[in-house]
């Protein structure tokens, strides 16, 4: 029986296009990457669990949380420009 390769697409909901809050900036930058919540919770320094609670709004990151958020995304969501971050500007 011969096999066929098929490749699924999908559209991006709504809140990846313009997300509002931090948990849908990132889950946008996770689903951007191709991560799963496991993967995605390594450079942030957290649990899969929590992570998932955060792009559910849950609960909230605790302040140490922030620079390795901010290095995540490549920016501050709540700036009122989206401009870049650079690693200088996280870690300082």
């Amino acid at each position: 029986m011969p096999f066929a390769r098929i490749t699924l697409k999908y559209l991006k909901p709504k809140s990846f296009q313009n997300p509002q809050t931090l948990g849908q900036h990132l889950r946008a930058r996770r689903h951007d990457l191709g991560q799963y919540l496991r993967e995605a919770a390594i450079p942030l320094g957290v649990t899969p669990s929590t992570l998932m609670n955060w792009e559910k709004g849950h609960t909230k990151p605790e302040m140490q949380n922030w620079p390795a958020i901010i290095a995540y995304l490549g920016y501050d969501p709540f700036s009122d420009r989206k401009r870049p971050v650079t690693a200088a500007c996280v870690s300082g």
